[in-house]
């Protein structure tokens, strides 16, 4: 036989051996051997590197025997090493197939290993076959030939092909298609390679067969890139909602934390655009150190999600690790400093039963009311009243739910009535009255603000225009303009309409923009105020002392008059600090030169102390009913 020859017959096991070689080599550098399905894979492209390169070598050797007399000591030993190593495929496929559909922890550890046996019997069989020649010999000739039990080998690869196919049916409603249609041409591709082979000895299909499916699993099944989430290395929200899907089809309890970060905007503003994502870095970073990456799942941009197994208590140890690590500063460069954020722990089904319940863990805004930044138990009630939330302000058209109130302002001095502030309000059969401050979060949500703010600004220029004759103490209209209309540019348009439609005179009316949509968009801001203005509309910084804010950037834009938060004023006269506090921003305004209103005054005791402070004007809470 001369070379030529030798390289044909081993032609199809060189291509097996390249492409075996070429799926470790881009499964190692893709860094994807985390899962135990990654492992398994490793093994089988293991298995049939091995193999491909003893069937080679065997060719060679036969070929070589009548010039070399060590070529007949290298055929019996790397014909023992194949069968060694393509022996274990069988088993090794089945596995992976149970961990790829994610049925392992259904089978039991006594089935898994009763399904073993086969696979175990067969390679006792390779690995004594050089004293009871049953699998396979070499004769005089130093030619290969099949041994009497040499059947035994494919039955047990049928059996592990039956129970694999069981195995995919009994999970396709758990099982991803791609997942499903991989795993069966790895069997169709390697039981036609095994039937030319057994067809045919001198086809030495059945390797190729094999590395060509197993290249297949590694882009469809192996390939995760999709997967991930590039800039912190954990998994993202598709993988998340694909991963969840097959969770809840499986039926199987667990647990998940969310921790969602409050304060990322913020931070990147400070650090500046080279420190844009390293606030949801290091807290990958630490997650990753506690828990494994696959499950770990960026659900949001501020939001990681972790999928826990219900055992041993695991996730409560994970919570309390978690609690403790944001109990210290988090270090980035020139930055240091703690980071607030709320920790979701829930039980599913128990507390969670579906996968849009798991998902409003990290979509729906946390309301300020909550109190505490741990929430679990019957203190997730408030996701399911923001999905209740979500739904009734949907259906507000057609259940006419929202309405407007309106909030008196006193002048401090004369105790009279010198403006009225108009407020929207939702009203649900089941939430019952629905102030802004919860509601207002999910409407943006659910990019619904635009409609809600025309609503607010139609019917508080509408009522304010039909009662200013008739009500003497409607004097003045305060109205919020929400961050949606900032922007337009429209906006002028879209007041001179409702000022002339609803005979209101712009001169009448204080338009608020809160503290922290003046902090998000300054610029846009800025140029919205000086166009008010011209216009003739008052305008007045809301809900100062809320957020963040850089308060010399703040007072360089152009307001008429600044509206204390009302959590400036919910602890004042209770300590020293609170009342301190209090103080100081009333001082340094009254220093600006600004007309100040409190809001938020619940007690005579409250409004005591605004009077005391020589605020200009204080606003009561909401007094109920419609107007």
């Amino acid at each position: 036989m001369n070379f030529v020859d030798v390289w044909n017959s081993s032609s199809y096991n060189a291509a097996a051996f390249l492409i075996a070689l070429t799926s470790i080599f881009y499964t190692l550098l893709r860094g994807r051997t985390a899962r135990k399905q990654n492992k398994l894979f490793i093994m089988i492209i293991f298995a049939i590197l091995l193999s491909s390169i003893c069937a080679t070598a065997s060719i060679f050797s036969e070929a070589a025997i009548p010039y070399d007399e060590g070529a007949k000591k290298v055929i019996y030993v790397v014909e023992y090493l194949y069968f060694i190593g393509h022996t274990a495929l069988g088993p090794l496929m089945f596995y992976y197939s149970l961990y790829v559909c994610d049925a392992d922890e259904d089978i039991g550890n006594r089935a898994k290993y009763l399904l073993l046996l086969p696979g175990l019997i067969a390679e006792v069989l390779v690995l004594i076959n050089p004293f009871t020649h049953l699998v396979y010999y070499i004769d005089d000739h130093y030619h290969f030939q099949r041994g009497p039990l040499e059947v035994v080998l494919y039955l047990m690869a049928g059996f592990y092909a039956v129970f694999s196919a069981v195995i995919l049916f009994r999970y396709r409603k758990t099982t991803s298609f791609e997942r499903k249609v991989s795993v069966v041409c790895f069997y169709g591709l390697t039981a036609a390679g095994m039937l030319v082979q057994m067809v045919t000895k001198t086809v030495r299909l059945e390797l190729f067969a094999e590395a060509l499916s197993v290249m297949g699993l590694m882009f469809s099944v192996e390939n995760e890139d999709s997967g991930i989430d590039l800039t912190t290395g954990v998994r993202n929200r598709d993988a998340l909602k694909n991963d969840l899907e097959r969770y809840f089809g499986r039926e199987r309890p667990f647990e998940i934390i969310a921790v969602r970060l409050m304060d990322v905007v913020t931070l990147q503003r400070i650090m500046g655009f080279s420190g844009f994502d390293a606030v949801p870095c290091m807290v990958a970073e630490y997650l990753k150190s506690i828990h494994p990456a696959i499950h770990i799942y960026r659900a949001a941009p501020e939001v990681f999600l972790l999928v826990i197994p219900r055992e041993g208590g695991k996730a409560e140890i994970l919570k309390n690790k978690i609690i403790g690590r944001f109990a210290h500063s988090f270090r980035y460069y020139s930055f240091e400093g703690m980071l607030r954020y709320y920790l979701i722990h829930a039980r599913v089904p128990e507390d969670l039963n579906s996968l849009s319940e798991l998902l409003l863990t990290a979509d729906l805004p946390i309301p300020a009311s909550v109190p505490s930044h741990i929430l679990e138990g019957e203190n997730l009630s408030y996701l399911l009243r923001n999905a209740a939330l979500e739904k009734a302000i949907r259906e507000s058209d057609a259940n006419h739910s929202l309405y407007v109130e309106y909030l008196d302002i006193y002048d401090t001095v004369t105790g009279e009535v010198a403006s009225r502030e108009a407020t929207l309000l939702l009203k649900d059969e089941k939430l019952g009255v629905v102030y802004p401050e919860e509601f207002l979060p999910v409407a943006r949500q659910c990019n619904k603000m635009e409609e809600l703010g025309k609503l607010l600004l139609g019917t508080a220029f509408r009522d304010f225009g039909e009662n200013r004759d008739q009500d003497p103490t409607a004097k003045r209209l305060n109205v919020n303009l929400f961050s949606v209309f900032l922007a337009e540019e429209d906006l002028g348009s879209l007041l001179r309409a409702e000022c002339r439609e609803n005979n209101v005179r712009p001169e009448d009316v204080t338009i608020e923009i809160t503290e922290s949509d003046a902090a998000d968009n300054r610029e846009t801001v800025k140029s919205a105020i000086s166009e008010l203005r011209e216009m003739g509309f008052k305008v007045a910084l809301d809900d100062y002392g809320a957020g963040y804010s850089n308060i010399q950037e703040m007072f360089m834009l152009p307001f008429d008059e600044v509206k204390l938060s009302g959590g400036l004023l919910a602890e004042a006269g209770k300590n020293a600090v609170s009342d301190a506090v209090l103080e100081s921003n009333v001082a340094m305004l009254r220093r600006m030169g600004f007309p100040i209103m409190a809001e938020g005054v619940d007690t005579e005791e409250q409004a005591r102390i605004v009077k005391k402070l020589s605020v200009d004007y204080y606003q009561r809470t909401y007094q109920g009913g419609a107007a």
